[in-house]
């Protein structure tokens, strides 16, 4: 080589040293993202998946020591929970710092990164004899921010300079673990959440149950189990229908097609179910629709009590009223548990009449006088006929703004069934009703059913919420 032209040999081993300098750092900085990467994926718990991206951090970055804190909002606190490093205890002065005060609460408060790589003699480093003594250099501290919330800061400290190629991964490494932070924060609490409605149905007095849009059961509780008899493995996925009376069904079947085709929000209903040991229940039900995310129905939910005593305790009552009316009125009125305590209908006597605020009684007149006649009764019972079939299908007509009545005779009796899907009269008010003269609960002028059991000869009543029904009867006097 002449003397006096450049050394191409010694340049040419320099670019090759600091090529594969440059490529060590780049595998390095890869490493550092993956082993990161793995803890945020792979660890089950908050604390050991950020104590794994501290370890990385000083692993693949030769750091004395990484700490991550991670931000308490309501008592605005960064808890450390992570140190990795010379130091790996979490309690101490640093366990705790609030937002604001020290270089780690100035990060959180200022949502900036602090850099440097003159730890001796930077203000924001207070303990300088420490720096010293430890021969630190650098200092990396990064705000941990998820969508404009803080949710955590990350720090670390080296004893030899960090370059911008570091310093850049750092800070996407510091967006890795805020994301890990948040994701983990809002898997805790959809499980807190999820632990406290599972111990809430767990332990709720009433029946619980959840179904699929099948009416087929996913999930229930001990109380419900109680209620039907069923283990809780018998119920999964058992048709609710298969528990519920025959005669039950087809109302219970109709409520639940309404529920889901969004015509009804919920619906309350009472009915009867069969329970494993072949005694029958009666329940109320509450049920509600289940929405998915996107507002498609996704399932039922369904609160269910136990009301088989005081359905009970109703019909004693309604027993003892039943034979004391009965005896008061010489037999004339009968208080009727259910339709199967209802007269026998006799022969049709023309079709039913509809009745309403527009029509029809003027017709319910006729057609009973027209079986009373038909029937061979007096001008007298036929007139008695006519006035109590005029107040129980005015009643109907004031009370449950329409109805329906068939005639129908047979034997000499003239039978008047008359029958409406309004409130009903209250166990409390059928003394009233039927014993004391003009009683109304719509402040009507008519006479009452007191007067109506003055002119025939007996008289069925089946009243409660979902309607009344009245049978009238008058037989040919001898």
């Amino acid at each position: 080589m002449a003397e006096g032209e450049p050394d191409t040999y010694d340049a040419g081993a320099q670019t090759q040293q600091l090529n594969e300098q440059s490529l060590r750092e780049k595998n390095r900085l890869l490493a550092l993202s993956a082993d990161v990467g793995r803890s945020l994926t792979t660890k089950h718990t908050l604390p050991d998946m950020l104590r794994g991206c501290a370890c990385a951090l000083v692993e693949h970055l030769d750091a004395a020591f990484a700490r991550i804190w991670t931000l308490n909002p309501q008592e605005e606190m960064l808890v450390l929970r992570a140190s990795a490093g010379m130091y790996t205890h979490l309690d101490g002065p640093h366990g705790e710092i609030p937002v604001g005060e020290y270089k780690i609460g100035l990060i959180a408060q200022e949502r900036q990164p602090h850099l440097t790589n003159f730890v001796i003699g930077d203000p924001r480093v207070s303990n300088q004899s420490w720096a010293i003594r430890e021969g630190m250099v650098a200092f990396a501290g990064y705000p941990l921010i998820v969508e404009e919330q803080v949710v955590g800061v990350m720090a670390m400290f080296a004893r030899r300079a960090l370059n911008d190629e570091v310093l850049l991964a750092l800070g996407t490494i510091a967006d890795q673990i805020a994301v890990g932070i948040d994701r983990k924060r809002s898997e805790e609490a959809l499980r807190a959440s999820e632990g406290r409605y599972r111990a809430a149905i767990a332990h709720a007095a009433v029946g619980v149950t959840l179904a699929d849009l099948f009416d087929r059961c996913l999930e229930t509780n001990a109380a419900f189990c109680e209620i039907v008899g069923y283990s809780e493995e018998e119920l999964l996925h058992k048709d609710f229908q298969s528990l519920t009376f025959p005669e039950d069904r087809e109302e219970s079947v109709a409520r639940m097609e309404h529920l889901r085709s969004g015509s009804i929000p919920h619906f309350v209903m009472e009915k009867r179910y069969v329970r494993k040991d072949g005694r029958i229940v009666w329940v109320q039900n509450s049920v509600a629709l289940v929405r998915g995310a996107h507002g498609e129905p996704e399932s039922t939910i369904a609160l269910t009590e136990d009301i088989s005593e005081r359905k009970e305790a109703a019909a004693r009552q309604r027993r003892l009223l039943r034979d004391v009316l009965a005896s008061v009125t010489e037999g004339r009125l009968i208080l009727c548990q259910s339709a199967d305590d209802l007269p026998p209908l006799r022969t049709p006597f023309g079709s039913p009449i509809a009745l309403s605020a527009s029509g029809g009684l003027s017709e319910l007149r006729q057609a009973a006088r027209d079986a009373a006649r038909e029937a061979g009764h007096s001008e007298n019972r036929t007139a008695d006929l006519i006035i109590a079939v005029s107040e129980a299908g005015m009643n109907t007509i004031v009370h449950a703004r329409s109805g329906e009545a068939q005639i129908s005779i047979g034997d000499g009796i003239v039978q008047v069934h008359i029958e409406d899907h309004g409130a009903g009269i209250t166990l409390e008010n059928i003394p009233n009703a039927a014993l004391k003269k003009g009683f109304t609960t719509a402040g009507t002028l008519g006479q009452g059913m007191k007067m109506m059991l003055e002119t025939v000869d007996r008289i069925y009543l089946l009243t409660g919420e979902t309607g009344t029904t009245i049978v009238i009867e008058q037989e040919r006097a001898l």
